[in-house]
């Protein structure tokens, strides 16, 4: 194979991601722009032989491999950027015809596309800067000095009764009372199921944050996310709490006496931690949310069946198992040698709703996603309906979990059940007046920790100070409680841009199904 002209194609495969990338940009970091890259180049490089092998002819066997790439993104491209497209593509084209006839047609044509493609990635990347100035330097300093001082709070170690540590974070799942309030339906034998297994069971918990990204990122850092990432109000990133969830203040001052951590693998690439000791994968190629996004919007699509069994493509087949891999994962790192603190995001009972009650599966006929509240394609009555029986077949696989690691530890054991808010039937990301906040914030939570007297539990206790009342009862510190606030985003995508509604959660204004 001789002088095949590969640098347009790979010019063109950079440009097309960075603007597929523009997208996805808010959930997914920069860093995952690098696989699929090096993957395509790599697909790139093997279509060149048949390629060159067709045409006889380096030059036309460029032009090839561009015509496969440009048809490769041409659908999702156009689906993000239809005028710029157009433009870009008709571009090309004249200055192809008015070149035909010329000796140097080919060359030309290739500084043509190359030009092109340089383009679309100067546009890009001025509007990936603009987005970038949305973060200040302080979040880089703060981000610094949690590398630098390992995020610790100095706990006391009792290395024989040091228990294992389970947080098991349940995706919306709803306080039993507002669960009777506005689902009409009565979760009293779950709850009775856990308080005779030793469980503590507040009756009025309430979630700090309406998103699982600063919900979560809160919790294990036992401090409001406005306190330790300042000044990101304007972001768009969701990303940015990444650091935060891997590295958490509860990691590392766990870390810190000897405990290893434990994460399994989710279906979402922010709370998804393979830099864990341990991390549990539920198939053997974790893509990530960008990967997943390009799977769905490029002729890659067709290919998800002959992958689905090692690969986490978004498919509701494939939600069903990485869930059902959380649950096994947690009965298996029992035989972890302890102590050990335990992660995982179970991403149930929220939608995509793919089990009934009974654990039989449901394919629901509308695109996988994640979906939920107001971008929710069913109706309230079919949300209701389908999360309630997610929730009976969540209930079933708990108890299941929670028995095993209550028979099998040989350690003592921590275990928390903890919703990161409640569900979404009657939200609007996109503001809170229009929102049932009632719903939204009243979240589920269970906690077996035998060694704290239940008076030390607040009955309307928030994720905030979850952990500052365990390590307070079981690692010697004196941690004090934060004062509970609940923020709702005032935008749907800049979540960091928080409006305090604590004082009007008990509004019922929007609480009725429609």
């Amino acid at each position: 194979m001789r002088n095949v002209k590969l640098l347009p194609s790979f010019l063109l495969v950079l440009a097309s991601l960075s603007f597929l990338y523009l997208r996805a940009s808010f959930i997914a970091p920069p860093d995952h722009l690098v696989r699929p890259f090096l993957t395509l180049c790599l697909l790139l490089g093997g279509l060149s032989f048949p390629s060159y092998w067709l045409t006889r002819d380096g030059n036309w066997a460029g032009i090839l491999l561009l015509v496969v790439v440009l048809g490769f993104f041409s659908s999702s491209i156009f689906a993000f950027s239809y005028s710029l497209t157009v433009l870009l593509t008709v571009l090309l084209l004249a200055a192809t015809l008015r070149l035909l006839g010329k000796k140097n047609l080919a060359s030309n044509f290739f500084l043509i596309a190359n030009i092109i493609s340089c383009i679309a990635l100067f546009l890009s990347g001025i509007v990936l800067y603009q987005r970038f100035q949305s973060i200040p330097s302080s979040y880089y300093k703060s981000y610094k000095e949690l590398l630098d001082s390992e995020n610790v709070i100095a706990l006391d170690s009792f290395p024989a009764t040091n228990p294992d540590i389970y947080y098991v974070i349940l995706d919306g799942y709803g306080s039993a009372s507002m669960l009777k309030e506005l689902y009409g339906f009565d979760n009293s034998d779950f709850v009775h199921s856990l308080e005779e297994r030793g469980f503590v069971v507040p009756e009025n918990s309430l979630s700090n944050y309406s998103k699982t990204v600063l919900s979560v990122t809160s919790t294990l850092n036992m401090e409001y996310v406005q306190a330790f990432a300042p000044g990101i109000e304007d972001s768009l990133f969701w990303w940015l709490m990444v650091p935060w969830l891997d590295h958490s203040r509860v990691r590392n001052s766990l870390d810190g006496i000897g405990y290893k951590s434990v994460s399994i693998s989710s279906d979402w690439s922010i709370t998804d931690n393979p830099t864990t000791d341990v991390y549990f994968k539920s198939h053997p190629l974790i893509l990530s949310d960008f990967e997943r996004y390009l799977f769905g919007v490029t002729p890659l699509k067709m290919f998800q069946p002959l992958i689905a069994d090692f690969s986490s493509v978004s498919t509701f087949n494939m939600h069903r198992r990485s869930q059902i891999n959380n649950f096994d994962s947690l009965v298996e790192s029992v035989h972890i040698d302890g102590p050990k603190f335990v992660f995982a995001h179970i991403i149930l009972p929220h939608p995509p709703f793919v089990f009934a009650s009974d654990g039989t599966p449901i394919d629901p006929n509308y695109s996988f996603s994640f979906n939920d509240a107001s971008d929710f394609e069913g109706t309230d009555l079919e949300y209701r309906d389908l999360y309630i029986g997610q929730m009976q077949f969540l209930n079933d696989k708990l108890e299941v979990v929670v028995d095993s690691i209550l028979q099998n530890s040989t350690r003592p054991v921590i275990i928390i059940l903890q919703a990161d808010h409640g569900p979404g039937m009657l939200t609007d990301f996109a503001s809170a007046s229009n929102t049932c906040l009632k719903e939204r914030f009243s979240n589920f939570s269970a906690y077996y920790v035998p060694m704290i007297d239940k008076s030390a539990i607040p009955d309307d206790i928030t994720p905030v100070n979850l952990f500052r009342i365990i390590f307070n009862g079981y690692f010697g510190t004196s941690l004090p409680l934060l004062e509970n606030a609940n923020y709702y985003p005032r935008q749907a995508l800049t979540v960091y841009e928080l409006e305090d509604v604590t004082s009007i959660l008990d509004r019922r204004e929007n609480c009725s199904i429609k």
